[in-house]
């Protein structure tokens, strides 16, 4: 919505700003930042005020894991939805809202982040470390590789690019037309990174200090790659839309920071008031756990 401030830039000095992709993504990153500060003690009380723990498999299931994770019982889990709520937030006010790449991440982020809540929601309620089974949220990933598929195989301005094959810094494609392998290739990155993220963050919330470096390394990628000058020095797909995805990888960025930088101390001193007893120096992989999914 910010973007279409510099339509003023004709009245008042300084306006042309807003069309700019790197102020704007340094705005997006400071805001989502600030959305998470406003609201992360507010979230993590609620967390723990409606016993939103997450469950610990038994001995019988995990044997000697099972008594490395049990001082874990309870440690509130969903937290991610502050994050994805500062990311949408930011992304709102400062990317472009005609860009369709924007909001095509947005939705496979808000997707991703239900299907995630829906199954930290089903082992809290049933108290069992079993949420979605893994033959179904399988089957809900690929549904948003269909559609993600589909949206850039009916645009005639990404069709082409969409099914071909490229290597970063090679600058002719190495496969021109993937024709119906286009949808495997699309799945495979859909699905493939939605579970490594999963597996990385585990019980331990892990996944957040990784998201931030990755996000930022995108953010550089997506405007090179909209960028025509820069993508042809550096051989890269040009996309014209693609800068804009810059800001909301940005926005990624200053809400993951303050998760990894803050909310660990923050959130394990109201956790351990909750459970009565005194806050002490938070370890690294408990901490972590406020923002688990």
């Amino acid at each position: 919505m910010m973007y279409y401030l510099h339509r003023l830039s004709d009245q008042f000095i300084g306006f042309n700003v807003f069309s700019y992709v790197t102020f704007r993504a340094i705005a997006a990153a400071v805001t989502a930042f600030l959305v998470t500060l406003i609201f992360g003690n507010f979230v993590i009380r609620r967390l723990i005020a409606l016993k939103l723990g997450q469950p610990i498999r038994l001995a019988a299931e995990v044997h000697r894991l099972a008594e490395l994770h049990g001082g874990k019982q309870g440690t509130p889990t969903m937290g991610g939805v502050l994050v994805i709520g500062g990311v949408f937030v930011s992304s709102l006010i400062w990317a472009r809202p005609d860009n369709r790449f924007v909001w095509l991440a947005l939705f496979s982020m808000v997707y991703l982040g239900a299907l995630g809540f829906l199954d930290d929601y089903l082992k809290v309620t049933k108290k069992k470390s079993d949420g979605i089974s893994g033959r179904l949220k399988l089957l809900f990933q690929l549904a948003l590789a269909a559609i993600i598929t589909g949206v850039f195989l009916n645009s005639p301005l990404l069709e082409v690019q969409a099914r071909s094959l490229y290597v970063p810094f090679v600058k002719a494609p190495v496969i021109a037309n993937m024709g119906l392998f286009t949808f495997l290739f699309f799945a495979l990155v859909i699905v493939g990174s939605s579970n490594a993220v999963n597996l990385t963050d585990g019980l331990d919330g892990l996944a957040i200090g990784c998201t931030v470096t990755v996000a930022f390394a995108y953010a550089l990628l997506s405007y090179a790659a909209g960028k025509f000058r820069i993508a042809e020095y550096l051989q890269v797909p040009f996309y014209p839309f693609a800068g804009e995805l810059t800001v909301v990888c940005s926005a990624l960025v200053g809400a993951g920071l303050l998760s990894v930088l803050l909310f660990p101390v923050i959130g394990l001193g109201m956790l351990k008031r909750a459970n009565g007893s005194k806050p002490s120096a938070p370890e690294a992989p408990e901490s972590d756990a406020m923002m688990a999914m």
